[in-house]
């Protein structure tokens, strides 16, 4: 898969460094984390749940071997399954939906707990396409698991 066909230039090449791509994400997680998660445009938080796919693959074998509570083991299995396109647990705890609607030659995209529907009759807004991604909960203990992992690296010293 080419990342820059999907908007994402976050892996600028092959011999890049595991410790400078881990940087960088960090860079953008916290530029998010401190705008809230929940204030960050549909595509952009779509685009860090994709960075965080990346990383997670690139940190996999130190997360293994990281001491977890339950709920950071949770958080490792929705991703984990989310990499192989599947989904885990209840949808309503893991997952929100990322929608994108079409109203004449407008698009509009939108992240919307699984439980809320904004199809309204007589909107003439028309849902398009739809997919799960993991939820805010989950994106935050995420970076936490990923600072252990990375210290446990010795990136951060």
């Amino acid at each position: 898969m080419e990342f820059k066909k999907l908007g994402i230039n976050v892996i600028s090449s092959r011999t890049t460094p595991i410790s400078s791509e881990v940087l960088r994400y960090f860079v953008d997680y916290f530029k998010a984390k401190n705008k809230g998660f929940n204030s960050l445009e549909p595509k952009k938080y779509l685009e860090l749940i994709l960075f965080t796919l990346i990383i997670f693959e690139l940190l996999k074998e130190e997360i293994n071997t990281l001491n977890l509570n339950d709920d950071e083991k949770n958080t490792i299995e929705v991703f984990k399954q989310y990499i192989n396109r599947e989904l885990t647990g209840e949808y309503i705890e893991n997952y929100l939906k990322y929608l994108i609607w079409k109203k004449d030659e407008v698009v509009r995209y939108s992240i919307d707990e699984y439980k809320s529907y904004l199809e309204v009759e007589n909107s003439g807004w028309v849902k398009i396409y739809a997919i799960p991604i993991p939820n805010i909960v989950h994106l935050e203990a995420i970076g936490n698991i990923f600072l252990k992992a990375s210290k446990n690296l010795g990136i951060f010293g």
